[in-house]
């Protein structure tokens, strides 16, 4: 029973180090991937100027008051509602 215990114990040390030593790499492999996404999809060089976003801004902006503009005018009546008015 002894000898049973002792192999049982031996492969549980052994098991251990080996879960230990595969979380290493594990850690190791993350690192490098996460590295590889921020090279691969990190940050372009191509900048947004001043320029370009003050362009957007401000089609954002009249896009906006055209909106708004749009939901103060009353609908315009079609031909269609007309027709079924008269019906």
């Amino acid at each position: 029973m002894s000898d049973a215990r002792d192999q049982l114990k031996a492969e549980n040390e052994k098991l251990r180090r080996s879960v230990a030593s595969l979380t290493v790499e594990n850690a190791f492999l993350r690192q490098k991937l996460d590295a590889l996404a921020k090279r691969y999809f990190g940050k372009k060089t191509e900048k947004l100027s001043p320029d370009q976003l003050q362009l957007l801004l401000s089609g954002l902006e009249q896009a906006q008051e055209e909106a708004q503009e749009e939901a103060e005018e009353p609908p315009a009546i079609t031909k269609h509602a007309l027709r079924q008015r008269s019906a």
